[in-house]
């Protein structure tokens, strides 16, 4: 009877033994926590302006649609002859804007609308980097005969934006890398590279001419000369967002 228990005892050890072991793999570990500094910093630099851009016109109205144009055209022609005639060429003009339409009020008499003809606007851009010619440009456009400036901007020509562009986004990034800096100092740690940057904004404001309304309205009057316009300065604003790894 011992006999048949010891060899129930040993058949049950062997029969454990012959099973498979299954051996689960470790669970996922938890990455160790960056150590960073996040840091921004913005940068403005100023650049007098170098580029002038002019958008005036002649505005005609007529009893047909023909005659509009044709007055108008008249009238551009002897603008345009103006203008080159104060220092520019053929490239800095292009035509801006045309436009032709019924020109339709109310009439209070009869209580309706009525037409008072046709009205023809004819814009031309100016675009140059003679910006001390401004004031003259105004000048010969309106004694010639245009009768709408609709816009004077100062900027900055393509290739001095990028160099403004690339000096305020190294002053930006410099100064980012200062204040990441003074961070790890006063936390008593050691700056590290650059995990991340990102170039958050580069932005040019133009500049807008004030006054020259009532300037052009005094060359109409035959004024001797157009009060000069100045430039001023336009300025660049340059934005990062930078990382830093802490040691």
């Amino acid at each position: 009877m011992k006999t048949l228990a010891i060899i129930g005892v040993l058949a049950l050890l062997l029969l454990v033994a012959c099973q498979p072991v299954t051996v689960n793999p470790p669970g996922p570990t938890t990455p160790p926590e960056k150590r960073q500094i996040t840091v921004s910093s913005t940068a403005e630099l100023t650049q007098k302006s170098d580029q002038v851009e002019i958008y005036l016109g002649v505005e005609t109205t007529a009893p047909s649609a023909k005659d509009s144009q044709t007055r108008n055209a008249d009238i551009m022609t002897k603008v345009v002859d103006g203008i080159k005639a104060a220092g520019l060429s053929d490239d800095e003009i292009s035509t801006a804007g045309f436009n032709v339409y019924e020109a339709n009020e109310w009439d209070v008499s009869q209580q309706k609308m009525v037409s008072r003809g046709f009205t023809t606007t004819n814009t031309v851009q100016i675009k140059t980097n003679k910006i001390s010619l401004a004031g003259e440009i105004l000048d010969a456009a309106a004694k010639a005969g245009s009768n709408r400036v609709n816009n004077v901007q100062f900027s900055l020509t393509t290739a001095t934006q990028d160099k403004l562009r690339t000096d305020a986004l190294k002053k930006a990034t410099s100064d980012a890398k200062g204040k990441a800096q003074a961070i790890a100092d006063g936390l008593g740690q050691k700056l590290g590279t650059v995990a991340s940057v990102n170039e958050a904004q580069v932005y040019f404001p133009p500049m807008y001419a004030r006054g020259y309304e009532s300037a052009v309205a005094l060359a109409k009057d035959s004024a001797p000369s157009m009060p000069p316009i100045s430039a001023g300065q336009v300025s660049v604003t340059a934005t990062v967002n930078v990382v830093y790894n802490i040691e």
